[in-house]
């Protein structure tokens, strides 16, 4: 059906159904916006197009259709009319509207330059064009020192008080009965600001949540280009490591601010903190370029949660009222993690809380307890342990993991998970594994190492293999190992995958199912951890589950292939970084010297010595996945080393 609406005789809309293909649906503007945020939100150097979109079966024929400022025909208008706010309309002949949109002009020459001043709260802004134009700044504290026109521009220099807002308001009124345009401008500084989310400047101590919102900005020195570099060490294991783990991002700054989210380095940070074991580690971010270096220490926890045995009672370390009202915790058991957390409730000193939470009298009857902050508390701290009923040191018969969270103990019976662990890998049924879906299921908010199953299960790849096969959120579950624990998929051996495989076929047949329908299903579980892991995919996903495999070629031509031919997994990696402006090179002496003294059957050579890591890194995983290499030395490998293989690759 079609229903047409007339507003006057001129403007009409046309309602259509089980129309696949109109026109208006399909139309754009194109022209040259201005690079900043503005309002409205599309403004344009000069008086953009009409058209259909890139790749539209609609077709289109520019004389029937025609475009409107406000009610004016653009075609009526002379250059300086159309400059401002306006609403873009445009009609087809019958006056039916096919487009509409809010939209700001600036004259075609329009541009903005930012200058920094002689100190960081100072600057200037110059706006360059030859067409008549007003400007004003609208950000309340930012002193207009000067407001000047100059030959082919207009210069207004400005001024704060103390740290420069985020960002400045440029109200621009391009002729004079046109409607002005704002235009958000990062404020025209000099050096590095970092701001948080309300645009204040930001603390040097920071949580991860803290970097939400938060903001680098770096700016050029007198208008000529600067190089400003941002590293990220974990502070926590520098002295204890042998290549210090880090990264490094390098940002060139010419004539434009450059805005650096530090909410985007999140993921880098959780990982240089995942190479500690130690919850209270921190990441050291460094600022440096022609600036003084700006210095954050970045960590998981902005408050400490510190247990009073005596009186039975949590206290938190931040006392005052804000952050006491935030903390929300909650009490856990560990050796029942599916049971419903209990909420702890402060005491209030004349009704206002104290920061001091009781905890329930019946703690020795059983636990191990753990006080976390509970899902969606604004203040986040480092679980606390607390001790629950003695373990008997005489019991030797562990089991389950309920009963080993009881008497694991970190140098008593720090072996206990790891038994079970390994019972766990030989049984599909196993109670372990729903321990493992409730932890994860009800406290994946919570970093991974509060919980000691997950350190372990890290070093246990053959119940890690079965693990990935065992529970059903592998989609979700390894993505977050990758970024909380230093693991390295390339080096669980391939016999881990087949014992996993097989465990789940055999648990399957001996539910009588059919053969086709288990092999759908294992098929179905390595899909899954393929598109996750993608050293998993396609030959040796063929290989795990029907047992391919190519006949290996004779050396000589292997060698020809893998050294000259461009589409050679060799090749492809040198062209993979043929473009780096730093090849990762850590541990690439290491691994080539220990290379040589694998049963190889054709040396590997590289053009250059800091080609070694990347090329060699292959090689070395290859022998350890295929258990040439043990696991004993792969063991012995520090988190370093392992942060460092996953940059090579």
């Amino acid at each position: 059906g079609k229903c047409v609406v007339s507003v006057s005789p001129f403007e009409k809309y046309t309602i259509t159904t089980g129309a696949e293909k109109l026109l208006g649906n399909n139309l754009s503007l194109k022209g040259v916006q201005l690079p900043w945020s503005t309002t409205p939100a599309l403004v344009f150097k000069g008086v953009p197009s009409i058209g259909p979109d890139l790749g539209s079966e609609v077709t289109y024929e520019p004389e029937n259709i025609r475009s409107f400022l406000g009610e004016q025909p653009i075609t009526e208008m002379c250059k300086t009319e159309v400059n401002g706010q306006y609403l873009f309309t445009s009609k087809n002949n019958d006056g039916v509207i096919l487009f509409r949109k809010r939209i700001g002009i600036l004259p075609r020459d329009f541009d903005i330059e930012l200058v920094g001043g002689s100190s960081h709260n100072r600057g200037c802004i110059k706006v360059i064009t030859n067409a008549p134009c007003l400007c004003k700044i609208m950000t309340p504290g930012v002193k207009e020192e000067s407001n000047i026109k100059k030959d082919g521009y207009r210069e207004l220099s400005i001024s704060v008080e103390s740290l420069p807002p985020a960002s400045v308001t440029l109200k621009v009124t391009a002729g004079l009965m046109a409607e002005p345009i704002l235009v958000e401008l990062p404020f025209p500084s000099k050096g590095a600001i970092a701001f948080n989310s309300e645009g204040q400047s930001l603390p040097h101590k920071l949580t991860i949540d803290d970097l939400i919102g938060s903001r680098l900005h770096l700016f050029a020195t007198s208008g000529n280009p600067v190089q400003y570099q941002i590293e990220a060490v974990n502070c926590s294991v520098r002295e204890h490591c042998h290549k210090t783990p880090y990264y490094r991002w390098s940002y060139k700054v010419s004539d434009k601010p450059v805005e650096v989210s530090l909410y985007g380095l999140k993921d880098t940070i959780l990982e240089l903190l995942s190479l500690s074991d130690k919850l209270d580690s921190a990441v050291e971010l460094t600022i440096s370029g022609p600036i003084r270096p700006m210095t954050f220490v970045i960590s998981r926890y902005s408050t400490t949660i510190d247990y009073d045995r005596q009186n039975n009672t949590i206290i938190s370390s931040s006392r005052t009222l804000l952050s006491s009202e935030k903390i929300k915790p909650v009490l856990i058991s560990l050796s029942a993690p599916e049971q419903k957390p209990i909420v702890l409730e402060s005491k209030l000193s004349e009704g206002v809380p104290t920061g001091e939470f009781e905890l329930p009298n019946f703690l020795e009857n059983g636990g191990p307890w753990l006080v976390i902050p509970a899902k969606g508390s604004e203040i986040h701290f480092r679980a606390k342990f607390i001790p629950g009923q003695e373990a008997d040191r005489d019991d030797l018969d562990i089991k389950t993991l309920q009963k080993a969270s009881i008497h694991f103990h970190h140098v008593l019976n720090n072996h206990v998970i790891d038994d079970v662990l390994t019972q766990m890998s030989e049984k599909w049924l196993h109670s372990g594994w729903q321990y493992l879906k409730d932890i994860y299921q009800n406290y994946s908010y919570l970093p991974l190492m509060t919980f000691e199953v997950w350190r372990h299960l890290l070093k246990n790849t053959r119940a890690l293999a079965v693990a990935l096969l065992r529970l059903e959120n592998t989609e979700t579950l390894i993505p977050h190992l990758e970024r909380e624990l230093p693991i390295f998929w390339e080096f669980i051996p391939i016999a881990d995958w087949q014992y996993a495989i097989n465990l789940m076929r055999g648990t399957f047949k001996n539910a009588n199912l059919p053969d086709d329908v288990i092999q759908q299903q294992i098929e179905n579980r390595m899909k899954k951890i393929a598109d996750a892991i993608p050293v998993l995919s396609a030959e040796m996903s063929a290989f795990l589950l029907h047992n391919e495999s190519f006949k290996p070629l004779p050396a000589v031509v292997m060698e020809t292939i893998i050294q000259t031919e461009e589409k050679s997994w060799f090749q492809r990696l040198l062209q993979q970084h043929a473009g780096d402006d730093r090849w990762p090179h850590e541990y690439g002496r290491e691994l080539s010297h220990r290379c040589t003294d694998l049963p190889m059957p054709f040396e590997l050579k590289v053009n250059h010595s800091y080609q070694s890591g990347v090329v060699f890194l292959p090689a070395y995983a290859a022998a350890v996945a295929t258990g040439v290499i043990s696991a004993d030395e792969v063991n012995q490998l520090s988190a370093d080393a392992i942060f460092h293989f996953r940059k090579l690759s």
